[in-house]
């Protein structure tokens, strides 16, 4: 297995695992998995195993103004394969990440998830994320709006 940035033939399989996900208006694009690519603040993840793609995470680092030039990160859209899943896989990817934000000297990593997805949180617990710290919101807008599951 291995992590490795998304590529424009991931397509597929990246919309598969965005579909388990959330309940409609899925829509991924090989033209803004390249945009991932060529923006150095922004990563979209795969977990890789012989040509198939188990599980997916977006990064997001993000200025921060109250601590000179050290950023935060924001990880979103964490998905493993439904058949892939308690296989340590998950926990390959978060390590991936939190190497990429040690390396970026980010203060924190951020990390929102659906308040029923109970087999993701005990995941995000044993990488070391804490629920308690904060008290997360959205608000959806536009096209982007549709109800997560």
């Amino acid at each position: 297995m291995v992590i490795r940035e998304a590529l424009a033939s991931d397509r597929n399989a990246l919309q598969s695992l965005y579909e388990e996900l959330v309940s409609r208006n899925v829509l991924v694009t090989p033209t803004q998995i390249e945009r991932f690519r060529k923006d150095d603040d922004n990563f979209l993840f795969v977990c890789d195993d012989s040509g198939l793609v188990l599980e997916t995470a977006q990064l997001g680092i993000c200025m921060d103004a109250m601590f000179n030039n050290q950023p935060f990160a924001v990880v979103e859209n964490v998905i493993v394969d439904s058949r892939h899943r308690r296989k340590g896989v998950g926990m390959r990817l978060l390590h991936h990440i939190e190497t990429v934000c040690r390396t970026r000297h980010c203060t924190m990593i951020m990390l929102v998830s659906g308040a029923e997805r109970h087999g993701g949180h005990a995941l995000f617990k044993r990488a070391g994320y804490v629920s308690d710290a904060m008290v997360g919101f959205k608000k959806y807008l536009g096209q982007s709006k549709g109800k997560r599951t």
